[in-house]
């Protein structure tokens, strides 16, 4: 392998590793806000509503998005802490947006939080007959970013250090922001490479 082709070759893996680094980087045309959607499900002590164990619940409820720290759209780094304070209301600190939605007990439990700011945040889910509870902490969202998160909901019964006894699975994202860029970028140098090794034959 001559000297120029090592040199290409270092050169092409340095692009890779810097757009792998960038926390972020919003693309033409893309939503600035983010999305979290899921079903919230009995976690215990659901006797009196006639449910079991993961059901979706069939009573009206609220979902809280608490916002833990402003992130930077551009560069996904924190640009603010927020002030912790009671679900449901807006915070203090400007660049700190909270939010909420309602479901219906037609809904079988299923919510969607839209226009989520980028940031990280604090779930909580209240349903009648039922008290306000954290069921997701930490929760990143990225611009144009979908995540999926079950919530379970439980009496004071079935609480356990504050949560259900029950732990719901780790969010999941929809559509992972920058992954399909970042590997489509990879597979073109990667082709790149074979095929200038190819032509040096």
């Amino acid at each position: 392998m001559g000297i120029m082709q090592l040199r290409w070759m270092m050169g092409c893996l340095l692009v890779v590793a810097t757009l792998t680094s960038i926390p972020y980087a919003i693309v033409k045309g893309q939503a600035v806000t983010g999305t979290i959607s899921g079903t919230v499900r009995c976690g215990g002590g659901c006797d009196t509503a006639g449910l079991s164990f993961g059901q979706p619940i069939n009573v009206a409820g609220n979902i809280y998005a608490e916002m833990s720290e402003e992130l930077d759209p551009y560069t996904g780094y924190a640009i603010n802490t927020c002030p912790a304070g009671p679900p449901g209301q807006p915070s203090s600190m400007p660049g700190c947006v909270n939010n909420q939605t309602s479901f219906g007990a037609s809904a079988n439990g299923h919510y969607e939080l839209q226009g989520l700011q980028p940031g990280i945040y604090t779930l909580y889910v209240s349903a009648q007959g039922f008290p306000v509870i954290v069921f997701a902490s930490e929760v990143t969202v990225n611009p144009g970013q979908s995540l999926s998160i079950d919530a379970f909901v439980c009496t004071s019964s079935g609480f356990v250090n504050g949560n259900c006894s029950q732990t719901p699975s780790a969010p999941t994202p929809e559509f992972p922001s920058g992954t399909p860029i970042i590997a489509a970028i990879g597979i073109i140098l990667a082709l790149a490479i074979i095929t200038r090794h190819k032509k040096k034959k």
